[in-house]
């Protein structure tokens, strides 16, 4: 059986990526400082960005979506289950359990979206499946225009390495620079969070060249 296009991009789900990337790395940098001064300008931003950390929610929304898809356009296939777990053991695993990353979750505790504990995650689930489906249904529209965004699609390309170590360069950025635990209270502090970001972007860009990229092609080169 020949195998679908997977190998292709869709450019509004790249953009979807992007801001759901954009979400979480708001949320971490913004929160992570923990409690600010009520009324303070910290406060304000940490209410804005409260459900930020919902964006893990919309990359479920997108894989199910793009595995689903998958797996039903190739549901015939004698190499159904091979072909799927190579081609996910060579987009996830090797990044995921690289050194860099191992001691990621040595330093880091990990931390959850408070929109994924609370009674209301179904109806943000909802939300950003109406959100796929309007960039995906509604060519011209406004959803499918923003997230055809060049910006944003360069960011959702590499967005995976992007969310592995985007606390641990703030945390070891703010901890090199000045000497302490990341925080957004003071210009210099959150210029140091800004600058941590732009790493976070150039190291993810890095690996999705030399490393990512190179291992996604040797998977999809076993095909259904």
């Amino acid at each position: 059986m020949e195998s679908p296009k997977t190998t292709s991009r869709i450019p509004e789900l790249d953009g979807i990526r992007g801001l759901a990337i954009l979400s979480v790395l708001c949320y971490h940098y913004i929160s992570i400082q923990g409690l600010a001064s009520p009324g303070s300008i910290v406060d304000i931003l940490q209410r804005l960005v409260m459900l930020g950390g919902t964006g893990v929610d919309l990359f479920f929304v997108l894989s199910g979506f793009l595995i689903g898809g998958i797996l039903l356009y190739v549901k015939d296939s004698p190499r159904y289950f091979s072909t799927f777990y190579v081609r996910r053991f060579f987009r996830i695993i090797p990044v995921y359990f690289a050194p860099w990353f191992r001691r990621v979750l040595e330093v880091v505790p990990l931390q959850r979206a408070f929109a994924m504990e609370a009674p209301g995650y179904s109806v943000i689930a909802f939300f950003y499946v109406a959100l796929l489906l309007a960039a995906l249904c509604i060519p011209g529209g406004l959803v499918s225009n923003v997230t055809r965004s060049s910006l944003l699609r360069k960011i959702g390309a590499i967005s995976y390495c992007m969310y592995l170590i985007h606390i641990v360069v703030d945390v070891a950025r703010h901890a090199v620079i000045l000497r302490g635990s990341p925080k957004i209270a003071t210009p210099r502090a959150a210029a140091v969070t800004i600058f941590a970001a732009i790493l976070t972007f150039v190291i993810a860009q890095i690996s999705w060249r030399i490393f990512e990229k190179p291992l996604l092609k040797r998977g999809h080169a076993f095909r259904y």
